[in-house]
């Protein structure tokens, strides 16, 4: 099955409060070499389409895997502890499972300035942008192609947009 570790639609998930854009994509064969890697990652994270951290989510090889199988765990109840990329403090990924309904929940936070502060944004996902998430790294790690079914009701629902 096809990679489109270099041509990936955008994903859009939608929080209670706004609208998150976000692209994984493998960085240039020439900037991966200064890492002395065979895969970087760049995940962009875009918050209603004004705020964005194009700096954020640097992710090693076998990242992109451990997001993958923990959304996928979650999704059956089993609750993993919170990702972040492997040499990345901008970002991460809670799952949670919600008292009340008991239903899985996606908590992301985008931290403005690591170094400096923990000040963060934190958003709020439910199972259905769960769900869009999994199935957008499984795109990209090419267990599904863009012919897929599901893939194509992502992108007909306007979940995956672009190339």
């Amino acid at each position: 099955m096809e990679t489109y570790k270099r041509r990936m639609p955008v994903l859009k998930l939608e929080s209670g409060a706004c609208t998150v854009y976000c692209k994984i994509k493998l960085l240039p064969e020439e900037d991966i070499l200064s890492y002395g890697l065979d895969e970087v990652y760049k995940i962009d994270w875009d918050v209603n389409g004004g705020i964005d951290w194009g700096c954020v989510g640097i992710a090693f090889s076998g990242a992109i895997a451990k997001l993958s199988k923990m959304l996928s765990s979650a999704l059956q109840g089993d609750f993993l502890d919170t990702f972040t990329p492997d040499d990345d403090e901008n970002f991460e990924i809670e799952l949670f499972k919600e008292e009340d309904t008991n239903e899985c929940v996606m908590l992301l936070r985008l931290f403005l300035d690591p170094c400096y502060s923990y000040d963060n944004i934190s958003l709020y996902f439910d199972e259905k942008d769960i769900n869009a998430l999994l199935v957008y790294c499984q795109l990209f790690e090419g267990k599904l192609d863009k012919s897929d079914k599901i893939v194509q009701q992502y992108y007909d629902l306007g979940i995956f947009q672009g190339d």
